[in-house]
This record gives structure tokens, sequence and C-alpha cells, in this order.
């Protein structure tokens, strides 16, 4: 199999939207045929996203994904955008 990241960090917040209705498990088994190896975090106040998707680029995540709202979604990227990766990039859902 080819893998087109070695590892990667699934940032949940089962509070917003419609997230609480979104299969994380089957996302991540999802993500687990393409990455190595998968971690999951859930977000427990507000901006914690933010310190979540930070926290997995500085420890070398090579992809970071949110689950949640659009709220989540900015952290992430906000996350992102802090630690200075030019890689990084945001999906929705």
């Amino acid at each position: 199999m080819n893998q087109w990241a070695r590892n990667a960090v699934i940032v949940v917040n089962e509070r917003a939207g419609t997230a609480a209705s979104v299969p994380v498990a089957d996302i991540a088994d999802a993500c687990q045929r393409l990455v190595g190896e998968v971690s999951v975090v859930r977000t427990a106040y507000p901006g914690h996203a933010r310190a979540l998707a930070t926290k997995a680029a500085q420890d070398g995540a090579d992809a970071v994904l949110a689950v949640g709202g659009d709220g989540t979604a900015s952290e992430v990227a906000d996350g992102l955008v802090a630690t200075g990766d030019a890689e990084a990039g945001v999906g929705g859902r």
C-alpha cells in the first residue's frame, strides 16, 4: 500500500453542529487505510481545537483533519498556521 502520510491526527468537536452524528470511528478506519498511524483527539473547551492542531503539527503529524463545524475547521486552520507549516491544508465536510 502506498501511504500519502505516516501519521494523522483527527481533531473532533462532538458539540459542533451535526458532528455528534458523524461516525468518527468510520472516518478513522478510512484514514487508517491511507495513513500509517491515526490518532483521534477530542476538544474539551472553546479554542481547544487550535491548541490540539498546533500540538499535532509540532509533534510531527503529517496530516491534521477537523471534524466539527465551521468553528472547529477555523480553529484547526489557525493552529496549523501558527506553526508556520506552509504545507498544511484544510478540508471541510
